[in-house]
């Protein structure tokens, strides 16, 4: 078909396509953009397309190029005769509706050149810049001209020399060219259209023209375009890259919209909805293998249904989703027994009882035990062997707690099939491999099947294990995943193609050797070409495997026993959480993940992303100031001389200190200290030159910056590129430190040039600065799900507290503002401080979490693992059963696909209205709540409030998510007492005072009233007696008056210690206080 043949069809195609109402559809449109929306472009179905003319809709996927050109000209025919437009008016063809919409991870070389629909989510957004279409180059100097038509996704075409005259001083004429505004932004696969353990694929997308700026990062699109293909740039083989050349962008609804809900699912889900249980029966098909808990899978049913977003006239949006903290016990119950023995790191073998029982002994003498509701801890300082879960390597470690309680009802004796023995409580977890990630996985839920991991080549415990059986766990899906991405065949990974077949069947288990000759393969082809950076992590993560000090031993039997010892024992080790004991790695994990797959759209991070230390140096390192050269640990240390918790900083800039960076002297901002961790890596290169640094910390490369720990070959320093070596080494100081620096965010230390921000990403197409989406907008309209909230930076802190209430995050970086939509579900655990619960402190005081983010909760939960004889009993009878096969126990009474459904429609399509009784319900129980302010309270000072405005507002939104549970459009009274019951038990359980009333001041502000009342009369008691004696009010006569007025004595001292560590008052002499 010629391109004139195309164009009388399109014009054809547009002048007489009609609806089914008589309509001539792009005619309108056309006449639309004339006079009332002045656009520069026209939509065209190609559904409507192919109807019309069935060769033309074929040809246009085909060669797209030739026939959206004639689509354009045929747009201007229909203008010169229809509208009797003279002049020039560019409108755009834009198709839609293709008849087969591709995933990232499903385009191929056989789409390369045609027109195709890629649905995904956008990850980074770059800034918008111009584009010459039409470059025009004048020669200086005989001022032909010549013109270049360019290509976004191709290098720049330019004349070598004039064409008249030959002479090379040829120039662009930027007035006579033509410009357009140009951006790039990364698709990425939904995170729900993703299996456990796939990596998320990627493409580059350009956009041109009038398609800039019309989505954000965090958006679900769906681009039709045309796959272009461009050579890796330094590659010599062969390899290109894929980009999309957008024609049009949909940019998707953020309704649950992703689930295809057919007539034949809503009629089950209505019929479900019919059921007077239906609220039971959806809780309890959540996480159905674990027993109990029936209030905290209610108020995770109840966040994952949502309430109803509102937006007002005057623009205020009330939110409707629920956010749910859950704070467990890390190690609860995750104890072994007294006769467990612990490899000690002199080679010494002991039991872990009389390790502990010495410790708590040593602890009572010293005054330093400490109880919990179920037993003792104490603190220790003992060298044993860990896994480092970095390297999986066996490192000497050190245990600083250990703990002592009470047993529970049932244990496990778990063996294994070379031999290994070991008698753990139910929730114990073992370091298992599956879907390839590290995983962690209970005793209670172990099965024959699982290998779980014991260290390899010890001989400390007896004979060593059977090498000729040391193959590594089942990896066919990771294999396969990695292979597909480097584009090689299974005749090219560097062993038998037979063999790999196994190994990617997962019908044999790979060998160390085969593993590490597939990993070189791997890493030969990823070094040559742009690989994303979740494919290079799975590969290290082989390497890794291939290398480690990890025997993978079969489980060979489990039985559960009743115990006979009243205690059982454990050691917290900092960092690496495990310890050897028995042969096996023995570890005490953390809390939560089953929620990630029933949400509609849910994604799953931690808080701990990243050290505490960050992005740091070691103290002798030299850097190069304004005011001369210095070693950064002197230079902090004058400002910040005293022992930091885990990190402290200063503002700078009132020093006027400027630091040399790559880009000459720069302003410092702040001057950081950092406790130091454990491991740090030694940069040295060819000419002796040599830094240490943390880990993330990132050094300037040919190709970038890049992570210390993933440095190879060459980095840039100020006397060039140098090759250098990477090791990785136990930390010799307690504190590392680093420097924020206006603008270029690196600075030279010893010199190495040295990045100091981990946020920073530049887009590989064009070198500039990108938006990068994080998990709280990508989850927009869906819901997060946040392990290890407690361990956050503060930078993320930050964000998280303006997503959890204002629903939006802002960023301003690198030049680019912008605030970004995430209107998400925040479901999130943490840990306690000191690793268990204590019920004789508040809650503000055992995380670390500021009371202003705790407040943003609608339900708290506190999971405590209590013996209790009868609940012990009914956990051992529904493990037993599932151990038995009895499959009933675990399969959900609603299955997985219809809840997720459920709930996708429940969210779209019920909106729930209070009903007058229902109104009257919560406001009657909120009215009661604050009529009690004041009783049995002092006479003087703040009183306790058990309910604010903001425990209102949970009750609406938890009410709503409860009548949308059961498909109402109306909320009942039920709904209503349902919320009131859960929103009390939460508060019951997180925010009572000292006399048992329930005090919100506690999550809002981190201390009781009364709290805050004792404080204020101690700091009044200090202020009266403090000119009495030239050095201040003494100690001994504070606490003297303190008892007077109701404070005892060892409140008054911990008062006084508060208000000392808050700036409050201070000390001029031992025992001596003023007030600030």
């Amino acid at each position: 078909m010629d391109k004139q043949d195309m164009i009388e069809r399109f014009v054809k195609f547009l002048k007489d396509y009609t609806d089914d109402e008589g309509n001539r559809v792009y005619l309108n449109k056309i006449r639309d953009i004339l006079t009332v929306t002045p656009k520069r472009s026209i939509t065209i179905s190609w559904e409507h397309l192919n109807a019309f003319d069935p060769e033309l809709a074929e040809e246009l996927t085909t060669t797209p190029e030739e026939v959206i050109s004639a689509a354009e000209d045929a747009i201007q025919i229909v203008l010169q005769e229809e509208f009797f437009r003279k002049e020039l008016f560019k409108i755009h063809a834009r198709f839609f509706e293709l008849p087969k919409t591709y995933l990232v991870k499903e385009l191929g070389s056989e789409h390369i050149n045609k027109l195709i629909q890629v649905e995904g989510i956008i990850t980074r957004i770059t800034e918008v810049k111009p584009f010459v279409s039409r470059a025009v180059y004048l020669c200086k100097d005989c001022g032909h001209e010549m013109v270049r038509l360019q290509k976004p996704f191709a290098s720049l075409i330019k004349p070598n020399k004039c064409e008249n005259c030959g002479s090379r001083n040829v120039e662009l004429d930027v007035d006579k060219s033509t410009f357009l505004n140009f951006q790039s932004f990364r698709l990425q696969d939904r995170p729900e259209s993703l299996r456990g353990g796939q990596m998320p694929r990627f493409v580059d997308v350009i956009l041109l023209d009038d398609l800039v700026d019309i989505a954000l990062p965090g958006d679900r699109v769906i681009i039709t375009g045309v796959l272009r293909v461009v050579l890796e740039q330094k590659d010599k083989r062969p390899i290109f890259r894929k980009i999309i050349e957008a024609n049009y962008i949909e940019q998707l609804s953020k309704e649950i919209e992703e689930l295809e809900i057919t007539p034949e699912d809503e009629q089950k889900i209505k019929e479900l909805a019919k059921r007077k249980d239906v609220v039971d029966v959806i809780v309890e098909s959540i996480a159905p293998a674990i027993y109990g808990m029936k209030k905290e899978k209610l108020g995770i049913a109840l966040a994952l249904f949502g309430g109803r977003t509102q937006q007002l006239p005057d623009g205020t949006r009330l939110r409707g989703e629920s956010h749910i903290l859950l704070v467990g016990d890390p190690g609860v119950a995750k104890c072994v027994e007294y006769n467990t023995n612990v490899l000690l790191a002199d080679g010494s073998i002991e039991k872990i009882g009389k390790i502990v029982e010495e410790a708590i002994k040593r602890a009572e003498e010293n005054g330093t035990l400490g109880k919990v509701d179920d037993g003792f801890y104490a603190p220790i300082n003992l060298s044993i062997f860990a896994l480092d879960t970095r390297t999986l390597k066996v490192t000497k470690a050190r245990a600083n707690i250990a703990w002592k309680r009470k047993t529970p009802g049932k244990m496990f004796i778990v063996k294994t099939k070379t031999g290994k023995e070991i008698k753990v409580t139910p929730t114990h977890p073992f370091f298992t491999f599956e879907n390839g990630e590290f995983k962690t996985r209970s005793a209670k839920d172990l099965t024959a099947e699982d290998l779980i991991a014991v260290p390899r080549g010890f001989h400390h415990f007896g004979e060593e294990q059977s090498l000729n059986s040391d193959a590594l766990p089942s990896l066919g899906n990771v294999l396969r995943e990695i292979r597909e991405v480097l584009g090689l065949s299974q005749f090219e990974v560097g062993i038998n193609p037979s063999t790999y077949l196994h190994y990617e069947r997962n019908e044999e288990r790979p060998t160390r050797e085969h593993l590490m000759k597939i990993v070189e393969t791997f890493e030969r082809v990823a070094i040559s070409e742009k690989i994303d950076e979740a494919v290079i992590r799975k590969i290290e993560l082989l390497k890794l495997l291939a290398n480690s000090d990890i025997f993978w031993d079969g489980i060979e039997d489990i039985k559960v026993y009743t115990p006979k010892d009243e205690w059982v024992y454990d050691l917290q080790v900092p960092e690496h959480h495990n310890f050897i004991a028995n042969d096996i790695f023995v570890h005490n994990s953390q809390l939560l993940r089953y929620v990630s797959n029933l949400a509609p759209r849910a994604i799953y991070t931690s808080g701990k992303s990243s050290s505490a230390a960050g992005l740091c140096v070691a103290p002798e390192s030299i850097i190069e100031t304004n005011l001369g050269s210095f070693r950064i640990g002197n230079l902090v240390e004058k400002v910040i001389p005293h022992k930091v918790e885990e990190y402290e900083s200063v503002d700078a800039e009132k020093l006027g200190l400027a630091v040399k960076t790559q880009n000459g002297y720069q302003k410092v901002l702040k001057l950081w200290k950092l406790k130091a961790p454990e491991k740090l890596v030694r940069i040295t290169t060819s000419n002796g030159a040599s830094i240490i640094v943390t880990p993330e910390t990132k050094l300037l490369t040919p190709s970038g910056w890049v992570p210390a720990e993933k440095l190879k070959g060459e980095v840039l320093t100020v006397a060039g590129p140098q090759s250098v070596s990477v090791e990785l080494i136990q930390s010799p100081y307690e504190y590392v430190y680093d420097l924020t620096v206006e603008n270029s965010h690196s600075f030279i230390a010893n010199g190495f040039i040295v990045h100091n921000t981990a946020a920073a990403v530049r887009d590989e197409l064009t070198g500039s600065w990108v938006l990068e989406a994080g998990v709280l907008v990508l989850a927009d309209m869906g819901v997060a799900l946040i392990d290890e909230i407690d361990k956050m930076s503060d930078r993320d802190r930050s964000s998280i507290h303006e997503a959890l209430e204002q629903q939006t995050v802002s960023i301003s970086k690198a030049g680019i503002t912008a605030t970004l939509n995430a209107r998400t579900t925040v479901i999130a655990a943490a840990n306690p401080k000191y690793g268990r619960f204590n019920r004789m402190k508040s809650l503000p005081e055992q995380l670390d979490l500021p009371p202003t983010l705790l407040s943003r909760f609608d339900l708290i939960f506190v999971l405590l693992d209590e013996p209790d004889e009868k609940f012990d009993s009914e956990v051992a009878e529904h493990i037993l059963k599932v151990r038995k096969g009895g499959t009933e126990e675990i399969i959900p009474k609603v299955p997985y696909d219809l809840l997720k459904k459920y709930i996708a429609y429940a969210r779209k399509n019920i909106h729930p209205t209070l009903t007058r009784e229902a109104m009257e319900e919560i406001k009657r129980y909120y009215i009661r709540m604050r009529k009690t302010i004041g009783k049995g309270a002092e006479n003087e000072g703040i009183k306790p409030i058990p309910i604010t405005p903001r425990q209102l507002e949970a009750l609406i939104r938890l009410s709503e998510a409860h009548a949308r549970m059961r498909l109402s459009e109306v909320i009942t009274r039920e709904d209503a007492k349902v919320a009131i019951e859960l929103v009390e038990y939460t508060l019951r359980k997180t925010a009572i005072d000292e006399e048992g009333n329930i005090d919100v001041s506690i999550l809002e502000i981190g201390k009781s009233s009364r709290k805050i009342n004792k404080m204020d009369r101690v700091l009044n008691i200090i202020k009266e007696l403090q000119d009495l004696e030239d050095y201040g009010a003494p100690r001994d006569e504070v606490i003297k008056e303190a008892s007077k007025q109701g404070v005892s004595k060892s409140e008054t001292e911990k008062i006084i210690e508060e208000l000392k560590a808050n700036s409050m008052i201070y000390e001029p002499r031992s025992g001596y206080y003023k007030i600030l």
